[in-house]
């Protein structure tokens, strides 16, 4: 039995063996908002959220104060069964 490795698995392994190129070309992050430009073949600037920095704030702070209020309800629990 023969195993074919198709393009999926180079990029699973290269995810697992972290040998992905992740070099960043200056020329890349080259973008405009005019639309001349846009026209022109200069890459257009993705739109920013500005709900995502929010949510993702307020997420972090609400994990943390659940994770610590779930060590402090931990200990408690030995402390009374000791």
């Amino acid at each position: 039995m023969t195993v074919v490795a198709d393009k999926n698995d180079k990029v699973a392994e290269k995810q697992m063996f972290n040998k992905l190129n992740l070099a960043v070309n200056p020329g890349d992050l080259e973008c405009t908002t005019n639309q001349t430009e846009i026209e022109n073949g200069v890459r257009k600037c993705p739109l920013r959220m500005i709900a995502v920095p929010f949510f993702q704030a307020v997420y972090m702070l609400l994990a943390n104060v659940l994770l610590i209020n779930l060590l402090i309800a931990m200990f408690r629990l030995v402390y009374l069964i000791v």
